[in-house]
């Protein structure tokens, strides 16, 4: 069937050539106005004349876009009446392995462990995928491509009772009619490296008591992967590996590290420099253009929504370019990407989900220990405070330049040259960041758990019986304050020019009427300038205090953010917070560039601020909307230009300017399916990322 459509109908795409159809959609890759290249894909018109079928593509579409991460396309608008992603030469597997034959045992590694880690983000969305199958799985110079997200997508037949799957990539459980769950993946995951490895399939004729009953058949399956592949494929769900296994058996250092010794064949990788080529040399039709199967699409996305950038015609001869050597490109997306920014008269905007995959990994580094954060020293060492050890890396290779034996209690702060100071159980060590060499301890104070502030060689940090000043350089305590009761180890710092301010979080007993305390100290003798409760700041509200001596701090009684100047006690302003999308809780906080960014406890979203008070856009908080996994920090890159958002299960970048989200980092391997909170140690070129209590250390380039 063929729909002639006027291009307004394509809300501004110019359709190209068609790229794969399926049973229930077809993918065209199409041209914006601006010379981006995109694929848009549109349910068949038989499809859309069915309401629960229009709801069913819609609902994978908008999965597709909440998938965020490595091996799914970016998504720019998902609906009931199209789904448009950022454009890749790609080849679905099915085609691969009829054209050329089995995957080596190599790509069959890369292949196994994207999915898998695929499967294991997509099971923290919805309890089944069901979206596998051999037309959904494509295979693209940057590694595998996931592009279905559900029954509709794999179905080889639908009619207007539903989805139609072959019957050779269904499971035991839907063949005893019993509900599938993530169990039920994993075995057609099973199936799938199968049909991958071998061209067919492990039983032998695929009837439903074969699938429900028969042992799989695995001898033409490198013997390497025949037992994984044997407990993917066993009848008892419980007896399956969970993604996150296979993804640590087939790739212990996550799928991309593979992906680096590169993964296709040489007739593949040409096939695909040709469809590169083919799209460069295509140019757009004058008038209305033929779109087969194609019923006119809906623009579902908010018209505030800001769209991604996707490949342009130059980033597509790039990448064609790098398709020839075997190389892979990336989707066209990082800090540079800029969107538009909204009026200040208009609502704030609720900008797009993420759009693109994180930077690759320069390196990993998996400690022997948990550890700290790491320390990264000119961007040419990093520095590795691990429980008994402290490593020195290569910020550039990640390469173990040295290792000493050291319980480092506090943070690492680099002090001046390559002088390091570390807190023990001995004392204050001073060390080379170059060599790892103890220069010298000054066993005066021990057990310093904090370095709460640090300007130069000059250092801050508790120690019995209150604050201490100390110069790194000198080795000598600047001055030592006793301060109120309140004020225990747990207690913030922040320096002004001439004030250092303390933000308390007092036990009940010591905070009356339940309000938080403040003070001021001055930097060079430690005189306490004044101690008080600010406004309606309670105890339990999470506050930040700007270098200017600004407040930033909820009032509890009345739910509002607000802002006082911490010496007066004057309110300078109430934040603004839209109506449709109220700030609730207000969580982490960071003023920068005269710009106020606030985290949401209860929704995990991330908020702008202007300096008026103003809101200016509003980052919708990835993953699953209803996830309890809310807490988040932030942390803005030294250029300016980079805001990341850091929780229990990514860190998103995010453009300052717009909120528009740029991409994904969830680490790699066992690493993912850590649970602690993701922390960041950026320099100028370089952005160390490792999880609280964890043991692995990722550098990912940010300049």
């Amino acid at each position: 069937m063929t729909d002639v459509l006027p291009e307004s109908a394509l809300g501004g795409f110019t359709v190209l050539t068609q790229q794969w159809h399926s049973a229930s959609a077809a993918a065209h890759v199409a041209r914006e106005q601006g010379g981006d290249t995109v694929l848009v894909v549109v349910p068949h018109p038989e499809l859309t004349r069915s309401p629960a079928l229009r709801r069913r593509f819609r609902t994978e579409a908008e999965l597709a876009a909440r998938a965020v991460g490595p091996w799914v396309a970016p998504v720019r608008e998902a609906g009931e009446a199209r789904l448009v992603t950022g454009f890749r030469p790609a080849l679905a597997l099915d085609t691969v392995v009829t054209r050329h034959g089995p995957l080596p045992t190599p790509a069959l590694r890369v292949l196994g462990s994207a999915l898998a880690e695929s499967l294991a983000r997509l099971h923290t969305l919805v309890s089944v995928h069901r979206g596998l199958a051999p037309h959904t799985v494509h295979l693209t110079a940057d590694g595998p491509l996931l592009t279905g997200f559900g029954p509709l997508g794999a179905a080889t037949r639908v009619d207007p009772v539903g989805p139609r799957l072959t019957l050779g990539f269904l499971t035991p459980e839907q063949v005893a009619r019993q509900t599938p769950g993530p169990a039920s993946d994993v075995f057609v995951l099973g199936l799938l490296l199968v049909y991958a490895a071998t061209g067919g399939g492990p039983f032998a004729t695929a009837t439903a008591d074969e699938i429900a009953e028969a042992d799989a058949t695995l001898d033409d399956v490198p013997q390497e992967l025949r037992p994984l592949l044997d407990r993917c494929l066993s009848k008892d769900p419980a007896g399956r590996p969970s993604p996150g296994e296979i993804a640590a058996e087939l790739a212990p250092d996550g799928a991309a590290a593979l992906l680096a010794q590169g993964w296709l064949s040489g007739p593949v990788t040409a096939e695909l420099a040709e469809q590169a080529a083919t799209i460069l040399a295509s140019e757009p039709p004058a008038g209305p253009r033929t779109l087969v199967d194609a019923p006119p699409p809906v623009n579902d996305a908010p018209d505030e929504s800001v769209p991604p950038r996707p490949l342009g015609r130059r980033h597509l001869l790039t990448g064609a370019a790098a398709l020839v050597v075997g190389a892979g490109g990336g989707w066209a997306l990082g800090h540079g990407t800029h969107g538009t920014r909204p009026a200040a008269a208009r609502p704030a905007p609720r900008p797009s989900r993420v759009q693109g995959a994180a930077p690759t990994a320069l390196w990993h580094y998996k400690a022997v220990e948990t550890g700290a954060p790491a320390v990264n020293w000119r961007d040419s060492r990093v520095i590795l405070p691990v429980i008994g050890q402290l490593v020195g890396l290569d910020a550039r290779t990640g390469k173990v330049r040295w290792s000493k034996d050291a319980n480092i209690d506090s943070d690492v702060a680099l002090i001046h040259d390559d002088l390091m100071l570390g807190g023990t159980y001995r004392g204050l060590v001073r060390l080379s960041a170059e060599t790892g060499s103890i220069k010298d301890t000054d066993t005066k104070f021990t057990l310093v758990e904090k370095f709460l502030a640090q300007d130069g060689p000059r250092v801050w940090f508790m120690a019995a019986p209150g604050l201490v000043c100390y110069d790194a350089a000198e080795r000598t305590e600047v001055w030592h304050t006793r301060l109120p009761k309140a004020y225990t180890s747990d207690i913030k710092a922040v320096l002004g020019r001439d004030t250092l301010y303390l933000q308390a979080y007092p036990k009940p007993d010591d905070a009356p009427k339940g309000k938080a305390r403040f003070a001021a100290l001055d930097r060079g003798t430690g005189k306490i300038k004044w101690e008080k409760t600010v406004g309606g700041v309670t105890a339990d509200a999470h506050a930040w205090i700007s270098p200017e001596g600004v407040l930033h701090a909820e009032e509890t009684k009345w739910a509002r953010l607000s802002a006082w100047d911490m010496d007066s006690g004057k309110r300078l302003r109430t934040y603004k917070s839209d109506a449709d999308i109220p700030l609730s809780k207000p969580r982490a906080m960071l003023w920068h560039g005269n710009a106020l960014y606030v985290t949401s406890a209860t929704s995990g979203d991330v908020y702008r601020f202007a300096s008026d008070g103003d809101l200016r856009w509003v980052s919708q908080a990835q993953g699953d909307l209803f996830s309890t996994v809310t807490y988040a920090d932030l942390a803005m890159v030294d250029s300016g230009d980079l805001l990341l958002r850091l929780d229990q299960q990514s860190v998103v970048a995010i453009a300052p300017d717009t909120g528009r989200p740029l991409w994904v980092f969830q680490g790699v391997g066992e690493a993912k399916f850590d649970n602690g909170l993701w922390q960041v140690s950026a320099g100028s070129r370089t952005a160390v990322f490792s999880r609280a209590f964890g043991k692995h250390y990722f550098a990912l380039p940010i300049g």
